[in-house]
């Protein structure tokens, strides 16, 4: 009796967890695709006609040298 019991409720409480894991990844899943979708929505602003706008995307960033690096020598073509 011990035993049937054992697997009545490992059965039950296998099958809880599949079906919560299936609501949890859904619902990240939606979660996620609504966080990609955010910046694409961020595009459409309202525009006055003939008002042109430009980005750049990233700006670059400069590299930043140590003292330790060495000497900076500007390249100088020699024929």
């Amino acid at each position: 009796m011990g035993i049937l019991r054992f697997f009545l409720i490992f059965i039950i409480v296998s099958y809880l967890i599949i079906y919560l894991i299936g609501i949890i990844g859904k619902w990240a899943v939606k979660r996620w695709l609504n966080k990609m979708q955010d910046p694409n929505n961020k595009q459409t602003t309202n525009k006055k006609e003939g008002e042109v706008t430009v980005n750049f995307g990233r700006k670059t960033q400069r590299k930043h040298f140590n003292k330790d690096d060495g000497e900076y020598v500007d390249y100088e073509e020699v024929k």
